[in-house]
């Protein structure tokens, strides 16, 4: 128990967690092979999360089963361990030899808090014996601990998927603060722009024609920025020296003088 602990603490990545849960687990029983089933979302199912040992077409064949199939369904309505040396209900539903190979399968439920997660197998080639009690106590709470181990890493992949929607919402408002304003107020300036061409003001045409150019280098380095860096690079002056140069730009822009305090 101190080893599977040790083990599933250490371990974060969910797939490597179970490889490494499964190899222990058939070291420690002297399982020929072994498997991990969660939970499917419809509560009705259980998908194969891993396994070890297990010929590729029997893999094939438990990739989907239901909650309450045979064995597996008896342990997880009982919450305790269940063994069975009779595996004829898998050889009928697979079709597949194996099953009669084996001398016993060991189910276990896997849960966390009282909430059910899946449950794992482990497949014995030679004749085993019952299982006792404390044995199959100590198979149970390797399931609540690896139930954990499951459970913590869903909620670190959640974490996960929280912090990048926060990432794309911060480059969602960066983008509407610096990219969406300037692209507005360009579109206002081609619009003076046209109307100084069509009535021959050469002078504000060049001032408009300036103020956009500006404004695209402006927007062209902030996109550079963005797509860089997800922000915005702090003017290494200070927060006061950046607004006076806002305040500078907007009367280039403008001809508007901004009192800055």
């Amino acid at each position: 128990l101190s080893e599977v602990a040790a083990t599933l603490a250490s371990e974060y990545d969910l797939d490597a967690l179970l490889d490494r849960f499964l190899s222990m687990m058939v070291r420690l029983s002297g399982a020929s092979a072994g498997v991990v089933r969660v939970l499917t979302g419809d509560g009705r199912h259980m998908r194969l999360a891993a396994s070890l040992g297990l010929p590729e077409e029997v893999i094939d064949k438990e990739r989907l089963v239901d909650v309450d199939c045979g064995i597996c369904g008896a342990a997880i309505r009982s919450h305790t361990a269940r063994q069975t040396q009779n595996l004829a209900s898998c050889s009928e539903r697979t079709h597949l030899p194996y099953f009669g190979q084996c001398s016993a399968m060991v189910a276990v439920p896997l849960e966390h808090q009282g909430r059910l997660l899946g449950a794992y197998n482990l497949y014995m080639a030679e004749e085993a014996r019952p299982i006792p009690e404390e044995v199959s106590l100590l198979f149970t709470a390797i399931g609540e601990h690896l139930g954990m181990a499951i459970e913590n890493a869903r909620l670190m992949r959640e974490n996960l998927r929280m912090t990048l929607m926060s990432e794309r919402q911060m480059m969602a408002n960066e983008v509407h603060d610096s990219l969406a304003q300037t692209m507005a107020y360009m579109k206002m300036r081609i619009e003076l722009l046209r109307e100084a061409l069509l009535q021959y003001e050469s002078g504000k045409a060049l001032k408009y024609s300036g103020d956009i150019q500006q404004a695209l280098d402006e927007a062209y380095a902030s996109l550079r920025e963005l797509l860089t860096q997800f922000r915005n690079r702090m003017d290494p002056l200070g927060l006061e020296h950046a607004l006076d140069e806002l305040a500078a730009g907007y009367f280039d822009r403008t001809g508007v003088r901004l009192e800055f305090e």
